[in-house]
Parts: structure tokens; sequence; C-alpha cells
């Protein structure tokens, strides 16, 4: 079975998939969000900014912008990340996924960080229409985790 893995910030899509990004064979917007996302990465920083404005991530209406490759097998996953910006919706996302399509109601798994701080580590099948959820608080100002 093929996996989407992104490195998201969980607020936007539409189904445009666009060039490479950095390691990332592509990015797309999922769902159907008010307004595009975007990926970008600086070779010279090695810093990948993404952009997102979709409503959210749950059950089964997901709106995001997300850099993916597609994989098989077994994997580990690593990376720090960082919101830029203030950011007014306590909702915003930004983290690891796993999806098993680009559809919007795909089910998948995620680690995120919430811009108010919850992180989350979540399964949602549709399949078998189930949805689990491990929260915490994030203890740092700076929303800066790896």
């Amino acid at each position: 079975m093929k996996y989407f893995i992104k490195a998201l910030l969980i607020s936007t899509i539409s189904l445009n998939a666009s060039a490479q990004v950095g390691i990332f064979q592509s990015s797309t917007d999922i769902g159907n969000p008010k307004n595009a996302g975007s990926s970008a990465y600086d070779a010279k920083t090695q810093e990948y900014s993404i952009k997102g404005g979709g409503s959210n991530i749950w059950f089964n209406h997901d709106e995001f912008h997300f850099a993916y490759n597609k994989i098989k097998g077994d994997f580990i996953l690593t990376a720090n990340f960082e919101f830029t910006g203030a950011g007014t919706n306590g909702h915003r996302k930004i983290g690891w996924m796993i999806r098993s399509s680009a559809d919007a109601d795909a089910s998948h798994a995620s680690a995120v960080i919430h811009g108010d701080g919850l992180i989350t580590l979540q399964c949602v099948s549709f399949a078998a229409h189930s949805c689990a959820i491990l929260k915490t608080r994030s203890s740092s100002r700076k929303r800066k985790h790896r």
C-alpha cells in the first residue's frame, strides 16, 4: 500500500500538484480550501515554507496544503517545525501525516502541533468509522518543535 507523507501546515488544499519541492516529490492542496496553499524550499538555509488556508483536518473533511512523497514499507520521520507569524486560528497545524490517498476523506495518521499549543497524535479510519486522538499541551511559547 502506498502512503502520502506530508510535512504540512494543516490549513489548506485543492488538487493541483506542483513539481518537486526540496526532498518532496510534489506538493498539493487537499480538499477544497478557500485559499490555495503553496510550498517552497530554500536550498541555502535548507528550510521549507508551507502556506495554507483551509478550514481544518477533521473527520471526513480535510482542507490543507502539504508536501509529500509516495513511499512503501518501513520509514522514520524527523523534522524541526516552527510556525511563522502570529496566526489567528488555534486550529492551524504543522507536522507529519501519513494518508491512504490525497482524497479529502482519506484515512490517515498524523502527529501535529496546533497553533494554540495543543500537540496531537491522531489516527482516522473512515472504513472502520473510527478516530483515536492523543493530546498534550506544548510548554514552549515559541512553538518550535522537533
